[in-house]
């Protein structure tokens, strides 16, 4: 019964092997389209997919030269231009080639003018034969903008009492510094242990006559 298996196993691999090699690659340029219809329109127009991919480089390309303010360049001097063949797979070369340098230079213009990239829906409108949709950047989205920012400054804007005129607070007097405290200590120190000691002011109290043997003899006279 595992006999005729084995023909029928050899049978498919042998078939499967013929098939993947007639299959046609999928080129890695084309990764960023997960529309398997957006992928066999662009097979079968090399036009459009020579401007898909010219698109993605002169956007990249226009927008570097926009943030570093380089002047537009002569395209007909740039590598990527004059070569018009990245993403190119089979089909009519001329044709692909005339499509990347008409997208090269249409993306280039939409990163100059700070446009958002639309390489996608161009193709898409392309494949469906519908006018771009693009995100509105233009001045009427900053006219919107303007609107709603007038209408709020316009509603009157609630501050709390409290913080435009917070409570009084009391403020205590500072206490004495390290060094008068110090210096009582030390007042109180020199009373306790030393008081027989002498201080200038003690001394300034007693008259001079009681140093001299002068004093003495009158007091004995007497």
């Amino acid at each position: 019964m595992r006999a005729p298996v084995l023909p029928l196993v050899l049978f498919l691999a042998i078939g499967s092997g013929f098939a993947q090699k007639g299959a046609k690659p999928v080129s890695t340029d084309d990764n960023s389209i997960t529309d398997h219809a957006l992928l066999k329109y662009l097979e079968a127009n090399p036009y459009q997919h020579g401007q898909y991919h010219g698109y993605e480089d002169g956007f990249q390309a226009g927008d570097v030269d926009f943030h570093l303010q380089r002047p537009e360049p002569d395209f007909k001097k740039v590598k990527e231009y004059r070569a018009a063949s990245r993403g190119y797979e089979d089909g009519d070369k001329d044709q692909y080639r005339t499509g990347y340098q008409n997208g090269y230079i249409l993306g280039y213009h939409d990163a100059q003018a700070g446009n958002p990239f639309a390489g996608f829906n161009r193709l898409e409108a392309a494949a469906t034969n519908k006018p771009v949709e693009v995100a509105d950047d233009s001045a009427a989205s900053d006219d919107v903008a303007d609107k709603l920012e007038l209408a709020a400054l316009k509603q009157p804007i609630q501050v709390p009492f409290a913080a435009v005129f917070p409570k009084p607070r009391a403020v205590q007097a500072p206490g004495p510094s390290r060094e008068t405290i110090l210096a009582r200590i030390m007042n109180n120190l020199r009373r306790t242990f030393m008081p027989g000691v002498v201080t200038p002011n003690a001394a300034a109290g007693v008259s001079a006559n009681s140093f001299t043997g002068q004093g003495a003899g009158q007091a004995n006279r007497q």
